[in-house]
């Protein structure tokens, strides 16, 4: 996991929609995205934690969800490269 996806997921993790879980109640727990995302550079880092499997994102409507994945979460706790 890069510093740039260790960043994002720590927005995840402190988002006010993660509602002060700790990092294993927030598998599969779903956040909005304009939540945790600034703008393009967050979208490119979310991109590439989609593609690691990392977390996921649906769509609803105009807005989309995002969650971390077991595998994330394993991830970060690994620590960055």
């Amino acid at each position: 996991m890069t510093k740039k996806e260790r960043a994002l997921v720590e927005k995840i993790l402190s988002s006010d929609y993660a509602d002060g879980r700790p990092l294993e109640e927030m598998v599969d727990h779903e956040i909005w995205t304009f939540s945790v995302s600034d703008g393009p550079r967050d979208n490119a880092v979310i991109g590439s934690l989609t593609k690691k499997g990392y977390v996921k994102v649906s769509k609803y409507d105009k807005d989309e969800t995002i969650w971390l994945t077991a595998a994330g979460a394993e991830a970060y706790k690994k620590g960055s490269k």
